[in-house]
């Protein structure tokens, strides 16, 4: 039946809408959602908002995002991605993934805890607040690497979206995944010890597992030619990959991430012939636009698991805009460090990077996944708010920030000294 929505929709907006595709089945199910649920207002009886926000409640959206979903799509990204202009922006690109996504946490968190407390009369927990902060905290701009392919952008500008994007997800998920341990943690406390041994073996565990898996599956497809298995061999290395991340207990999304840039790179250049290498693009374009249909549909379902409170909307609100200033503060000081000295970042970096920090379904997932407690519902709809916020208005606005902000002529630019 979710397939069937997203082929209809997909189908739909390209006929009509003419929209960026995630952006337009997001739209579209959101309006769909809400119209259903409004028709309560006409029969109270028939009781369809209830019963629908019981079906959404009853999806675990955390398995089906986290587990499933996610690793396919960074690997498919990835797979996608040259390594060498992220190689040459690897300074630019680790900054804004992990000291980036850690300034992000910290902004957030302490700025809605202390709204939150001393504005709106919450007593969220300081912990709590920085979960939070966790939680919105990955981009996700697959809608906005589409724009930017649109434009004349230089490839600088889109290597950084592209990499921070592939990273940040990871981080975000050993960040988010380290707070919830010490935030709702059964002890008394913590030592420091534990907290750096849980983010080192997540991040570096994941890494690892990425590049150990990535490897065997190169040295398999160097004994065939035959395209049919090696596509397969890829979609096993995935399942493979995540399965046993969630034994060893470190980073899927990360592992994943390595994975993909070494099959798509190294692997398809020494391990593949042509034949194998169009074939292996063009069934990862189809899963990668199921999954994305399917996740971006997903998201506009879960508006009947929010709170519609004042105060939680209210909450939302102000979420949304510390959100984008708590990007901006983190792009500008990332980028105006790294260009203290010779070098200079691409014109329009700032602007593009802030606003392009779009947020998906990794946020939402995140947010379903916490532990029972008080604040899980406040803490759900403000993450959504901020989601849906970023996938339509940033999303539909992206391509004026480009037009404004990014000059034609360094469009054509190799910018090989930017950062």
């Amino acid at each position: 039946m979710l397939f069937l929505a997203v082929v209809t929709i997909g189908w739909l907006n390209e006929r009509f809408l003419k929209l960026q595709n995630e952006i337009g089945l997001l739209l579209v199910a959101l309006i769909a959602t809400s119209s259903v649920g409004a028709l309560d207002v006409v029969n109270p009886h028939w009781t369809i908002w209830e019963n629908l926000q019981e079906f959404t409640t009853s999806i675990d959206f955390y398995a089906v995002v986290m587990v499933w979903m996610l690793p396919f799509l960074l690997f498919g990204d990835a797979l996608h991605t040259s390594v060498g202009p992220l190689l040459a922006r690897k300074w630019t690109i680790a900054l804004l993934a992990l000291v980036g996504t850690l300034l992000t946490t910290a902004i957030i968190g302490t700025s809605m805890w202390y709204v939150l407390n001393n504005w709106l009369g919450v007593e969220l927990p300081f912990l709590t607040a920085l979960v939070f902060g966790a939680i919105v905290s990955p981009t996700d701009p697959i809608a906005v690497i589409a724009i930017l392919k649109k434009h004349a952008v230089p490839e600088t500008l889109e290597a950084k979206v592209a990499g921070e994007s592939l990273f940040n997800d990871g981080i975000g998920v050993v960040v988010f995944v380290v707070l919830v341990q010490i935030a709702f943690a059964k002890e008394a406390s913590i030592s420091p010890a534990h907290i750096a041994e849980l983010f080192f073996v997540e991040a570096i565990g994941g890494i690892v597992l990425g590049g150990i898996l990535g490897y065997g599956a190169y040295r398999w497809t160097k004994t065939s030619n035959q395209h049919n298995w090696e596509v397969l061999l890829t979609v096993t290395l995935v399942f493979v990959l995540s399965s046993f991340a969630r034994v060893l207990h470190v980073s899927a999304p990360l592992g994943s991430v390595i994975a993909g840039l070494f099959i798509g790179n190294h692997g398809q250049k020494y391990g593949m012939v042509e034949n194998t290498r169009l074939y292996l693009h063009k069934f990862w374009e189809v899963v990668h636009t199921g999954l994305i249909g399917m996740l971006f549909l997903l998201i506009g379902v879960e508006v009947f698991a929010i709170d519609h409170g004042t105060t939680a909307l209210l909450a939302t609100g102000i979420a949304i805009v510390v959100a984008l200033v708590a990007r901006f503060i983190v792009v500008a000081g990332v980028l105006g460090t790294l260009s203290i000295g010779s070098h200079q970042y691409t014109p329009g970096a700032i602007p593009v990077l802030t606003w392009g920090g779009v947020h998906g379904g990794i946020s939402v997932a995140l947010a379903l996944a916490l532990p029972e407690n008080p604040f899980k519902q406040l803490l759900l709809t403000m993450a959504y708010g901020v989601v849906v916020f970023s996938i339509v208005v940033q999303g539909l606005t992206m391509d004026r920030v480009i037009k404004r902000f990014v000059p034609q002529s360094s469009a054509s630019s190799k910018g090989n000294t930017d950062v």
